[in-house]
Protein backbone atom coordinates (compact mmCIF):
# COMPACT_ATOMS: atom_id res chain seq x y z
CA UNK A 1 0.00 0.00 0.00
CA UNK A 2 1.37 3.75 -0.63
CA UNK A 3 3.20 5.15 2.05
CA UNK A 4 3.30 8.42 1.39
CA UNK A 5 1.81 11.61 -0.56
CA UNK A 6 3.29 14.30 -2.56
CA UNK A 7 1.24 17.39 -3.43
CA UNK A 8 2.64 18.23 -6.53
CA UNK A 9 -0.40 21.04 -7.02
CA UNK A 10 0.63 24.87 -7.22
CA UNK A 11 -1.66 27.25 -4.96
CA UNK A 12 -3.84 28.45 -7.27
CA UNK A 13 -3.90 31.86 -7.20
CA UNK A 14 -0.34 32.64 -6.89
CA UNK A 15 0.61 30.08 -9.66
CA UNK A 16 2.09 30.98 -12.52
CA UNK A 17 0.63 32.18 -15.28
CA UNK A 18 0.79 31.10 -19.23
CA UNK A 19 1.94 34.40 -21.01
CA UNK A 20 -1.60 36.09 -22.19
CA UNK A 21 -3.75 33.59 -19.76
CA UNK A 22 -6.34 35.38 -17.64
CA UNK A 23 -4.75 35.41 -14.02
CA UNK A 24 -7.05 33.86 -11.04
CA UNK A 25 -8.38 36.07 -8.94
CA UNK A 26 -11.10 35.97 -6.76
CA UNK A 27 -13.58 38.60 -4.76
CA UNK A 28 -15.89 38.47 -1.56
CA UNK A 29 -19.80 37.87 -2.38
CA UNK A 30 -21.07 37.24 0.83
CA UNK A 31 -18.82 37.13 4.44
CA UNK A 32 -19.19 36.29 7.87
CA UNK A 33 -17.70 40.06 8.82
CA UNK A 34 -20.90 41.53 6.95
CA UNK A 35 -23.16 39.62 8.99
CA UNK A 36 -23.98 37.05 5.92
CA UNK A 37 -24.53 33.66 6.88
CA UNK A 38 -21.42 32.15 5.38
CA UNK A 39 -18.46 33.35 3.15
CA UNK A 40 -18.40 33.53 -0.46
CA UNK A 41 -16.56 34.11 -2.92
CA UNK A 42 -16.60 34.42 -7.07
CA UNK A 43 -13.59 33.15 -8.87
CA UNK A 44 -12.19 34.30 -12.46
CA UNK A 45 -10.06 32.42 -13.97
CA UNK A 46 -8.42 30.89 -17.44
CA UNK A 47 -9.27 27.32 -18.13
CA UNK A 48 -5.28 26.43 -18.28
CA UNK A 49 -4.67 28.03 -15.10
CA UNK A 50 -2.43 26.49 -11.89
CA UNK A 51 -1.78 22.95 -13.10
CA UNK A 52 -4.10 21.60 -16.02
CA UNK A 53 -5.05 18.66 -17.91
CA UNK A 54 -5.29 19.60 -21.49
CA UNK A 55 -7.30 17.25 -22.80
CA UNK A 56 -8.56 14.05 -20.73
CA UNK A 57 -8.28 11.82 -22.81
CA UNK A 58 -6.50 8.42 -23.27
CA UNK A 59 -3.36 6.84 -24.63
CA UNK A 60 -0.61 5.77 -26.96
CA UNK A 61 2.17 7.33 -29.26
CA UNK A 62 4.87 4.97 -28.78
CA UNK A 63 3.34 4.04 -25.77
CA UNK A 64 3.24 7.15 -24.03
CA UNK A 65 -0.47 8.05 -22.22
CA UNK A 66 1.05 11.25 -20.64
CA UNK A 67 3.33 14.22 -20.81
CA UNK A 68 3.95 16.36 -17.38
CA UNK A 69 6.10 19.15 -16.89
CA UNK A 70 6.87 22.27 -14.57
CA UNK A 71 6.45 24.83 -16.70
CA UNK A 72 3.12 26.27 -18.01
CA UNK A 73 3.61 24.69 -21.29
CA UNK A 74 4.78 21.77 -22.67
CA UNK A 75 5.94 23.68 -26.05
CA UNK A 76 7.88 26.99 -26.18
CA UNK A 77 5.91 30.09 -25.83
CA UNK A 78 7.08 31.29 -29.63
CA UNK A 79 4.96 28.32 -30.74
CA UNK A 80 2.78 26.38 -28.57
CA UNK A 81 0.61 25.30 -31.44
CA UNK A 82 2.53 22.35 -32.83
CA UNK A 83 3.86 20.21 -29.69
CA UNK A 84 0.08 20.76 -28.54
CA UNK A 85 -1.41 19.43 -31.70
CA UNK A 86 0.76 16.56 -31.96
CA UNK A 87 0.64 15.60 -28.46
CA UNK A 88 -3.06 15.65 -28.34
CA UNK A 89 -3.28 14.08 -31.97
CA UNK A 90 -2.09 10.79 -30.69
CA UNK A 91 -4.36 11.16 -27.54
CA UNK A 92 -1.21 12.01 -24.76
CA UNK A 93 -2.81 13.61 -21.83
CA UNK A 94 -1.01 16.93 -21.20
CA UNK A 95 -0.59 17.75 -17.49
CA UNK A 96 1.38 21.04 -17.24
CA UNK A 97 2.26 23.41 -14.31
CA UNK A 98 3.54 20.26 -11.87
CA UNK A 99 5.63 21.50 -8.81
CA UNK A 100 8.17 18.45 -8.42
CA UNK A 101 10.52 20.18 -5.84
CA UNK A 102 11.15 17.78 -3.43
CA UNK A 103 10.26 14.99 -4.76
CA UNK A 104 12.81 12.06 -5.50
CA UNK A 105 13.31 10.42 -9.02
CA UNK A 106 11.21 7.01 -8.87
CA UNK A 107 8.22 5.00 -9.54
CA UNK A 108 5.03 6.53 -8.09
CA UNK A 109 1.40 5.94 -8.57
CA UNK A 110 -0.45 9.39 -10.07
CA UNK A 111 -3.61 10.89 -9.31
CA UNK A 112 -4.57 13.68 -11.18
CA UNK A 113 -8.01 14.66 -10.84
CA UNK A 114 -9.59 17.70 -13.34
CA UNK A 115 -12.08 19.98 -11.99
CA UNK A 116 -15.34 18.70 -13.94
CA UNK A 117 -15.90 21.50 -16.43
CA UNK A 118 -17.48 20.65 -19.27
CA UNK A 119 -17.12 21.59 -23.22
CA UNK A 120 -13.43 23.38 -21.66
CA UNK A 121 -10.35 22.47 -23.68
CA UNK A 122 -8.16 22.55 -19.94
CA UNK A 123 -9.26 22.12 -16.78
CA UNK A 124 -7.38 23.01 -13.34
CA UNK A 125 -6.63 19.64 -11.01
CA UNK A 126 -4.92 18.76 -7.80
CA UNK A 127 -2.31 16.49 -8.42
CA UNK A 128 -0.62 13.87 -6.02
CA UNK A 129 2.21 11.14 -6.64
CA UNK A 130 1.69 7.97 -4.24
CA UNK A 131 4.87 6.77 -3.11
Amino acid sequence: MFQKIHDISQEFFTARVYPGDTAPRHRPVAATSARDVCNVAAIEMGDHNGIHIDAARRLNHYGVKLVGCESQSVAPVSAPAPVHIELLGHEVVILEGLSLDGVADGEYFLCAAPLLFGGLSGAPCRVLLLE
